[in-house]
């Protein structure tokens, strides 16, 4: 008997700790579930804050709403938080508001921006109207402009006025100035659609709440407009581009006066004053875009093929270049001259404004770094065509600016140096080159004409044949500098290595460029500024960029070759040069000069062979 009623106490013990079990499984779930609710309903009226008072009354009203009505959930989900710290006042508009009429100063309008947590732009903002006897609120949401006016032919209706007031909202919220316009029919004035919006001041403004705002916006509206349709510069791949020659920018003041529409979701209540009393009210959430109200709609770029696709806004903030205004403070450039607008125009002026500011980073700022940034934005402002070249090698403008002045002929036949040659560079960077001749020309010299022939036989100053020789310099009708080198190739044949001629090309080319800067110096001076000023290493680099494989040591002993009147004068070593190559360049004379001959061996040295 005792054993049965064990039993049956512990068959009871067990069914209770299973109910238990089972009601704080069901509690633990509906408390997560409320939690996940309260942590919306929590950000909704606790982030974004600040002490002010009024903000305070105004949150404390959505609040006592919600409580009643529970729309705070959903509107999170549609059009996600408040910025209530971004919060502004607008007077009525006293003109075509029939409530600013009947209410006069009394009434006192409030717009609080509202941001998804996974954007970076006002969507939609809520609109609290406050006077003496209501308080009611409703939403407009950025997408409403695509159901207002908008006459193409015309830039200042009501689509316009709305979508500048949402840009206002983003500039105050996040700063932004420009805008991309991806609604073609949005700001569109005589056929000429809009390409970019910048806001340029604003006028009678005030923030948080201090005091009643009108907003009226200056903005400046780029548009497409091809009036020179036969330029070069006009003629992109499908007629005329978005070049600087290809835009016409209009000036307009947009003034967004408040007056409540019907339309949106809208709420009644009372504010309660600051003692924080309350009336009878009825809640609200935004507007449905496409019917569908638990979506969240991200903006995408303006669909063309539906031009009224309603969930889309019809333009997109351009991010803030921080580059922009480090240029304006290291090069001096005036705020909204030509210079400055040229490099606010646009997504690819704004990457070449980041990388001059990257060069003068790297070169601490110094005056000859300011000065070629200076070249080198006027030519892009002025050339739409080397504008374009930049576009196409980004990211290392020192390289492109010369090698886009550079001109490149050859009269070589011999296709192992012609292949040579045009890995030099023929074309694009010239890396070698632009390395040796940015270092050595500025300015007026940068220009050049880079020329090659070849010869059976060429002639030193010693009277025997040696391996390269550069004419003298000759200054064309263009005001270009042609450097000629002649090329022997009797002795570059097939058994030099390609290392070893493009080091000869190399240091010859080295050799015109100080005929530029220097043209009353000799070779044995040239020779010596060259070996004691480190351009041994210019070379050495090059050398290795041409063949990344090849060891720098190797190179850096090719680069040695060549100075043999001033390291082995009459044939033996000179000791104080010697001693120089081993604490600046790492090697003894006599072991640069052992490791480059081996180069130019034949099939048992070292080195790529034609």
């Amino acid at each position: 008997m005792k054993k049965i009623l064990h039993t049956f106490l512990f068959s009871i013990l067990a069914i209770l700790v299973l109910f238990f079990s089972c009601r704080k499984a069901d509690l633990v779930t509906q408390n997560t579930e409320t939690n996940s609710n309260e942590s919306s309903e929590f950000k909704f009226f606790n982030n974004n804050r600040t002490s002010d008072v009024t903000e305070k009354i105004l949150v404390n009203y959505i609040k006592r709403q919600n409580d009643k009505t529970h729309f705070v959930e959903q509107t999170v989900k549609q059009i996600g938080l408040p910025r209530w710290n971004k919060a502004f006042k607008m007077k009525p508009n006293s003109t075509n508001s029939i409530q600013a009429n009947l209410t006069g100063d009394s009434t006192e309008i409030y717009y609080i921006p509202f941001v998804r947590d996974s954007q970076n732009f006002v969507n939609a903002a809520m609109i609290i109207s406050t006077n003496p006897s209501d308080t009611t609120f409703n939403y407009k949401c950025d997408w409403q402009y695509s159901q207002m006016q908008n006459n193409t032919n015309s830039i200042s209706d009501s689509a316009e006025n709305f979508a500048a007031f949402f840009m206002f909202m983003d500039k105050t919220v996040f700063g932004y100035n420009k805008f991309e316009i991806t609604d073609p029919n949005l700001f569109k004035i005589n056929g000429n659609s809009a390409i970019e919006i910048e806001l340029t001041n604003i006028n009678n403004s005030s923030n948080n709440l201090l005091s009643y705002v009108q907003v009226c916006q200056n903005v400046s509206v780029s548009v497409i407009s091809c009036d020179y349709p036969e330029s070069p510069e006009c003629s992109g791949s499908e007629g005329c581009d978005q070049c600087f020659m290809c835009r016409a920018v209009m000036n307009y003041e947009y003034c967004y006066y408040t007056y409540v529409e019907e339309g949106g979701g809208t709420g009644t209540g009372n504010t309660g004053g600051t003692s924080g009393g309350g009336g009878s009210s009825s809640g609200s959430t935004p507007p449905n875009c496409n019917n569908q109200p638990t979506s969240p709609f991200a903006r995408n770029t303006f669909d063309v093929n539906n031009l009224n696709a309603p969930c889309s806004g019809g333009w997109t903030p351009v991010p803030i270049n921080p580059s922009i205004n480090y240029l304006l403070t290291t090069m001096g450039i005036v705020a909204n001259s030509a210079t400055h607008n040229w490099l606010k125009t646009g997504t690819l002026n704004n990457l070449r404004a980041t990388e001059i500011h990257n060069y003068l980073a790297l070169n601490n700022n110094s005056q000859n770094a300011i000065d070629f940034c200076w070249l080198h934005l006027n030519k892009m402002m002025a050339e739409h065509d080397y504008a374009s070249f930049v576009a196409a090698h980004p990211n290392d403008i020192q390289n492109v600016y010369y090698a886009y002045l550079s001109e490149f002929e050859s009269e070589v036949t011999n296709p192992c140096i012609q292949s040579l040659l045009t890995s030099i560079g023929t074309s694009g960077f010239k890396k070698g080159l632009i390395k040796l001749y940015q270092n050595k020309t500025f300015g007026q010299n940068a220009a050049y004409k880079l020329k090659f022939k070849e010869s059976a036989s060429v002639i030193g100053n010693s009277g025997g044949q040696v391996y390269a020789k550069n004419e003298p310099v000759v200054t064309l009708p263009n005001g270009k500098k042609e450097i000629t080198i002649l090329l022997n190739t009797t002795l570059i044949n097939s058994s030099v290595s390609k290392e070893y001629m493009a080091t000869i090309i190399l240091h010859e080319i080295l050799h015109s460029l100080y005929k530029i800067e220097y043209s009353a110096t000799t070779e044995e001076q040239q020779h010596l500024a060259m070996f004691d000023g480190g351009d041994c290493l210019e070379i050495a680099r090059a050398v290795n960029d041409l063949f990344p494989s090849l060891s720098f040591v190797d190179a850096v002993a090719l680069s040695l070759e060549g100075f043999d009147e001033i390291t082995f004068p009459g044939g033996n070593i000179d000791p104080t040069k010697n001693h120089y190559a081993e604490t600046h360049y790492g090697m003894g004379l006599l072991y640069a000069k052992n490791k480059a001959i081996q180069y130019k061996s034949g099939p048992s040295g070292l080195g790529t062979l034609c």
